[in-house]
């Protein structure tokens, strides 16, 4: 995780905070070696400098790092896994096989568990609503409030149409197609 902007800073500052200023210091040495962009810029300027022994160590980290992330990713490390059993690297496909397999089955997880916890509460909130009114309970209900043929403003603040929505005394009812809508009088 050290090569990923933001989380490596944030591990950083925790690090310090707590006194380890040896790790917090080699967390960022391994950020500016492992992070895709920051990386190359420093192995340039080394290289710029005549540092080139240096440059070669940030490339050699940097793509050991991205070797590394890309093995567990699903997909990508199943196809890294491949490629090395094709070439008879059998110890890094099967690391690379057992990693990206690792991640997409928490991932799988992950998304399931989140369609559980919509289901169940998709469940329990449609156990809450009321049931809607019919067509002939609304009409009885907008005739209790007519007295000289209009329907008169809610003084009470709550809708009579269904129950569940809020009206100011301004706002009145009426059927339309079926479904009581507040409106605007």
């Amino acid at each position: 995780m050290d090569c990923v902007p933001v989380v490596s800073q944030l591990k950083s500052a925790v690090l310090a905070v707590q006194g380890d200023l040896d790790g917090a210091r080699a967390t960022q040495e391994n950020f500016s070696k492992q992070c895709i962009v920051i990386s190359q810029l420093r192995s340039t300027v080394e290289l710029a400098t005549g540092q080139s022994e240096n440059a070669r160590e940030t490339q050699v980290t940097f793509f050991s790092a991205m070797d590394q992330n890309t093995k567990s990713l699903p997909v990508l490390g199943h196809l890294r896994g491949a490629v090395a059993y094709l070439v008879g690297d059998y110890e890094t496909g099967s690391v690379a096989m057992q990693e990206s397999t690792k991640t997409t089955l928490w991932a799988g997880l992950l998304v399931s568990a989140w369609h559980i916890g919509l289901a169940i509460g998709a469940t329990a909130s449609s156990a809450a609503v009321p049931a809607k009114l019919t067509l002939e309970e609304k009409l009885a209900k907008r005739s209790e409030l007519e007295s000289d043929g209009k329907p008169k403003p809610l003084l009470d603040g709550k809708c009579l149409c269904c129950g569940e929505c809020v009206c100011s005394p301004a706002i009145t009812f009426r059927v339309m197609d079926e479904e009581c809508v507040c409106m605007k009088s």
